[in-house]
């Protein structure tokens, strides 16, 4: 795939590569060059959805759109999380490859919240508690997988909801972290209450009594854990994040396997689920961090590997009682 995650663009303005817009096709076209003279040419079309995929938008207490392959189900089910708005493209990926995926909205979409700030976690019960009805997926067989904050996110989700049967969490934080709007500081609520959290991001080891209490209790997750980080990330240090849940979870003596996927040279774009092209320009601000070639390697390594964690893990997940989620979040 060197051909594709090397390209750069023509365009000198350009910060970074934009994808095809809803969901897209992307027709990539190849020509050989013998002496200034065009000898042969091809197409490499790039689909982000599989034939038969169906979206079901989802409004009203809920925001997004669900994702159903196109075989006879039911299918097992997987809440997709995102940094803001449907994160429809994580959703048709999976979907295409035999998951119910339900790319669920909780700020920056429709008439959601603008910014992260005081998000009630039991939104996501209640998204939850949907997919376990839906006729399309298999009620005890849900994992949640989200990417930056919707990694914490989805962390977070899993030490809370038992029927939670295994969690995938790219970049993601091992503590919470404060809301990005102005309005309010923090960025999770739960039963009408801010939960602990720290800010800045930069800041993370500067108090450690409050990273403690704003810990997020992996070692309460009923099923197994994939985290994904990049060495390289300049957004957040998501590899020595992700190394310290390992370290909680082994103290604690998890019970379900732990793995963690650490790329040297990768960014906040580690182990994305897609092969594009992957330079970006370097600016004088904080940015994904990683090298073209360091994302892309993570991509092609992780694609494979985090799918096959998907299906074993809710091939053997057990059903889970069907309960209320653990009342402390901490």
């Amino acid at each position: 795939m060197g051909l594709v995650w090397s390209m750069k663009p023509e365009d000198k303005d350009a910060m970074r590569y934009s994808p095809p817009r809803e969901l897209g096709t992307q027709i990539i076209q190849f020509r050989l060059l013998d002496d200034g003279k065009s000898v042969a040419k091809a197409e490499y079309e790039q689909r982000k959805v599989a034939d038969g995929v169906r979206q079901i938008k989802v409004q009203g207490e809920l925001h997004g759109v669900l994702f159903v392959p196109g075989a006879n189900g039911p299918f097992p089910g997987v809440l997709v999380l995102g940094r803001g708005g449907a994160p429809q493209e994580l959703a048709a990926w999976l979907a295409s490859h035999g998951f119910a995926a339900f790319a669920l909205a909780y700020f920056g979409y429709e008439d959601l919240p603008k910014d992260l700030e005081a998000i009630p976690l039991e939104y996501f019960g209640r998204a939850l508690g949907w997919m376990r009805q839906r006729p399309e997926i298999i009620a005890d067989r849900i994992a949640v997988l989200g990417n930056s904050r919707g990694g914490e996110l989805a962390l977070q989700l899993a030490s809370m909801y038992p029927h939670i049967s295994a969690v995938v969490a790219y970049v993601p934080a091992n503590v919470r972290f404060g809301g990005d709007g102005a309005r309010v500081p923090y960025a999770w609520t739960w039963q009408g209450h801010p939960l602990a959290y720290i800010l800045p991001r930069r800041g993370l080891f500067d108090n450690p009594g409050a990273a403690m209490q704003a810990a997020i209790p992996v070692e309460k997750t009923h099923g197994p854990v994939l985290l994904i980080s990049g060495d390289d990330d300049e957004t957040w240090p998501s590899s020595m994040m992700a190394n310290a849940l390992v370290i909680r979870l082994k103290g604690a003596h998890f019970q379900y396997p732990i793995e963690h996927l650490s790329y040297p040279h990768a960014g906040h774009l580690a182990g994305r689920p897609e092969i594009v092209p992957a330079w970006h320009r370097e600016v004088n601000r904080p940015f994904p961090g990683g090298t073209a070639k360091g994302d892309a390697e993570s991509s092609l390594d992780a694609i494979p590997k985090v799918l096959e964690f998907l299906r074993t893990s809710l091939e053997t997940a057990a059903a889970a009682p069907n309960s209320l989620p653990n009342l402390s979040p901490n």
